[in-house]
């Protein structure tokens, strides 16, 4: 059975307004929560914070690391040892949970990494994420995505987005760089906009489903914005948007295999 990761502290009701101020007064207490803990350099009490407010209901952590892996750094066609998920994690995902990893990272820097199981072939997959000039129509958070030039596998794209929590959202302008192998690899980074670190990658991987052909999506990506972020917000964000992006790109892309 898919679990679809609903909020455990949510209510039964049909109130919008109810529902709101639930939604509202959760969002308070997680930011006063993690005011208490920002003067501290414990991981432990990071992660813990989010397990306090339940907003860990899928599988996250936060841990500092000493050295930084850039995805610059790396080979194109090397995968990522963070791309690689453990056989019990591996798992989970074919069952239907959505894996979150966070990682508190050098210089600021916050890494993110996901990974979900799609009833979908890879083909199915890869168009919805290199439909570019669609990507506001179908990705949460997207405001505007427009593909600028093609060169071979390399495209340059100008996008806009949502980027903060609750009321204190903020829209980002960045223009990406993607390097695309169909229909197993896109790389992306940042050669202008708002952050001063925004890279990463998706991997497309071919598993059997129940109807056939499937596909394990896995994502990461290291971030750090241009502007006054702390990194406890970033990775809170981030805590928040990756499941919706992940579950909407299966939802979407199940949809259109069914089609």
């Amino acid at each position: 059975m898919r679990h679809e990761l609903d909020n455990p502290h949510a209510h039964a009701t049909n109130n919008p307004c109810i529902r709101c101020l639930r939604h509202a007064d959760r969002y308070a207490r997680a930011v006063v929560s993690m005011l208490e803990v920002f003067a501290s350099d414990k991981a432990e009490a990071k992660h813990n914070l989010f397990l306090k407010e339940g907003l860990c209901d899928i599988d996250k952590t936060l841990r500092s690391n000493d050295k930084r892996d850039t995805l610059r750094e790396r080979p194109r066609n090397q995968t990522s040892s963070a791309m690689t998920l453990s056989p019990e994690k591996r798992a989970r995902v074919m069952q239907g949970e959505i894996l979150i990893d966070l990682n508190w990272l050098p210089d600021g820097v916050i890494g993110a990494k996901g990974s979900v199981f799609v009833e979908a072939e890879p083909p199915v997959v890869w168009r919805m994420l290199t439909d570019y000039d669609h990507l506001h129509e179908t990705m949460p958070k997207v405001i505007s995505s427009r593909l600028l030039e093609t060169n071979n596998q390399t495209r340059i794209i100008a996008q806009s987005g949502k980027s903060g929590i609750f009321i204190f959202e903020k829209t980002v302008n960045f223009t990406l760089k993607v390097e695309e192998v169909f229909p197993e690899h896109l790389w992306f980074s940042q050669i202008g906009g708002d952050f001063q670190v925004y890279e990463g990658e998706w991997q497309l991987e071919a598993v059997e489903g129940k109807n056939g052909h499937a596909t394990l999506l896995s994502y990461q990506a290291e971030i750090k914005p241009d502007f006054f972020a702390p990194q406890f917000v970033v990775s809170f964000v981030q805590s928040q948007d990756l499941p919706t992006i992940l579950r909407a790109i299966r939802s979407y892309c199940e949809a259109r295999a069914k089609g």
